[in-house]
């Protein structure tokens, strides 16, 4: 698993289904998101896997919804994500909440100097929506390609 490409899903059981199509229409696109229904594996241990995606993902989506604003392992990996994001250089594109709902409130969520509140959502209800967010995704790959010095995967015609 390249983990400077994983996308991390984080959901209410409640919202699987949705968050599910959500990973289909990322796979489709060629993203590869991080899932616990199709991650992990018979016999791992699912909490330290799951923590350990939240920490070694490139991006980690909150997908937020009416049935997010309770207590429950969702928030223990908000509070993880935004733990890690802490330590991540300013301006670093990691956390972004998602809504699943139209009418939904990022929760009042923060730790350390983060708060869920501060960062723009994804109106992820909506396939424009869903279309900005898979542009940014695309637009934060290049990036990185760029940055690192990587080749891309541009043609070069000889004659």
């Amino acid at each position: 698993m390249h983990w400077d490409k994983v996308i991390f899903l984080a959901h209410a059981k409640e919202d699987k289904p949705k968050v599910i199509r959500l990973y289909h229409d990322l796979k489709k696109e060629g993203f590869e998101p991080w899932l616990d229904e199709f991650s992990l594996q018979p016999g791992e241990n699912w909490e330290i896997k799951i923590m350990e995606a939240i920490t070694k993902s490139r991006i980690f989506i909150a997908c937020i919804s009416k049935n997010s604003d309770r207590d429950g392992y969702f928030n223990k990996e908000y509070r993880k994500a935004l733990q890690v994001l802490e330590e991540k250089k300013p301006n670093t594109t990691y956390f972004i909440p998602g809504f699943l709902d139209d009418k939904v409130e990022p929760p009042d969520f923060q730790v350390g100097t983060v708060n869920i509140k501060d960062y723009h959502a994804a109106k992820l209800y909506t396939e424009e929506g869903k279309k900005l967010l898979f542009n940014m995704l695309i637009t934060d790959v290049t990036q990185r390609l760029a940055e690192s010095g990587s080749p891309t995967q541009s043609r070069t015609t000889t004659t």
